[in-house]
């Protein structure tokens, strides 16, 4: 690849990772916010807080798992590529 290259995937991950963090917060104060209408909708498909608890916290998981190895890793491994051929 070239070097150019490089830094524009590096960059388009790096912006990804932000993108994805402000959106993984803004979840995280809805969820928080809204708790008591959350539940009262999961009400509704029968299934209790501690399952609705259990599903948010693995929704969170994911979302940590999918930002910090999918796109922040391969941004961190492009950055240090284009720093050793500089």
């Amino acid at each position: 690849m070239e070097k150019q290259q490089v830094i524009f995937f590096r960059n388009l991950l790096l912006r990804v990772f932000v993108v994805g963090v402000i959106f993984g917060l803004l979840y995280l104060i809805l969820t928080v916010s809204f708790w008591g209408t959350w539940v009262s909708v999961f009400a509704m498909w029968h299934l209790e807080e501690k399952d609705a608890a259990m599903l948010m916290v693995g929704s969170f998981t994911l979302l940590r798992i999918v930002l910090v190895f999918f796109i922040l890793v391969p941004a961190i491994a492009l950055h240090w590529t284009s720093k050793t051929n500089s």
